[in-house]
Parts: C-alpha cells; sequence; structure tokens
C-alpha cells in the first residue's frame, strides 16, 4: 500500500474588525513562506465551511503585528494600495480578509 504525503492546508480564522483581518494577513504570511499560497486561507469567524484535512488556526489580534502589515503595505505598494486595502476591509463581503491577504 502506497502512502501519499501531502501538505495540510491553513485556515486562520479572524473576527470582522480591522485589527483581527491585519493580524491575520501578518500570521498567514507568516506561516506561508516558502509555500504555496494556495495551501493558506483567512476566514472571517462564522463564514466558512470546515474542510477535511485543514487545520484552523483562531486569530488573537495583536496590534504591532497589524501595525507592521500596514507599515509594509504602506512602504512597499504605496498608499493608493493602503486606502484600497483599508476600503476592502470596510467591506461587508465574507471573503475579504482572503481577498487582502492575496
Amino acid at each position: 500500500m502506497e502512502c501519499f504525503a501531502f501538505e495540510n492546508k491553513k485556515v486562520f480564522i479572524c473576527e470582522d474588525d480591522f485589527a483581527s483581518i491585519m493580524t491575520a494577513v501578518y500570521d498567514a504570511w507568516d506561516f506561508s513562506r516558502g509555500k504555496k499560497h494556495d495551501l493558506v486561507r483567512i476566514e472571517l469567524a462564522g463564514t466558512g465551511n470546515y474542510e477535511l484535512f485543514a487545520e484552523y488556526v483562531e486569530v488573537v489580534p495583536d496590534t504591532e503585528k497589524s501595525e507592521k502589515v500596514l507599515r509594509t503595505i504602506r512602504r512597499e505598494l504605496g498608499l493608493e494600495a493602503f486606502d484600497a486595502i483599508c476600503q476592502a476591509a470596510a467591506s461587508w463581503d465574507a471573503r475579504k480578509a482572503d481577498a487582502i491577504f492575496r
């Protein structure tokens, strides 16, 4: 019998507030270094369906991580991208956290 090795998907669960989403982006990016981004996802709490073989991590908002993400966005992507991300975070769309990450 042959056994196949595969990597589990990791899903970061955050609340629907700016600090939680930015912390989730930080944690997801940190985890995904050197890995395929399709193995990582961010979901708002209470909006997704659980998947088999996925690991779920609850994100605890962290001001320092959130500020690091915001500084990096402004420095690397500019104020226009920063404004677009702020607008996306204010959206009602349940997929916004993962869209911001990607």
